[in-house]
């Protein structure tokens, strides 16, 4: 009866070695941002609308918004726009008011816009876009 070869382990590596750098690769790729995008502003006595724009790609599984709002005087209200245009979040803050949220969003690709209506207002913000 013949005797079973035994392959050496030099040749057995390459092969095992393929499907883990495979997935090295993968779990990388996901951990990847495909947006990301932080803006910090400060206004003062601001009557005006300012526009937080994010590009979101059609490989996103996931998307966020973080919002940190401090409103010292006047009023701003704020709103969160898909790409269809449909309103996704909104509200209003006035002197003395502050927000600090954090939103997921279905992941619809193209540009979401954060607009902010200030009406003789001071204060802060600060606004990241995530998406994976």
């Amino acid at each position: 009866m013949p005797r079973p070869t035994a392959v050496p382990a030099v040749r057995r590596r390459p092969a095992l070695m393929v499907p883990v750098l495979a997935l090295a690769a993968a779990l990388i790729a996901c951990g990847k941002p495909t947006l990301e995008l932080e803006e910090r502003q400060t206004f003062r006595d601001a009557s005006r609308t300012q526009t937080v724009e994010g590009f979101v790609p059609e490989t996103t599984e996931e998307l966020s918004l973080s919002l940190d709002l401090q409103v010292d005087a006047g009023t701003v209200a704020f709103r969160v726009r898909d790409p269809q245009g449909q309103v996704r979040w909104e509200g209003e803050l006035t002197g003395g008011g502050s927000l600090t949220d954090r939103r997921e969003f279905p992941p619809v690709a193209g540009p979401w816009r954060l607009d902010f209506q200030m009406v003789g207002a001071d204060g802060r913000y600060e606004v990241r876009w995530l998406g994976r």
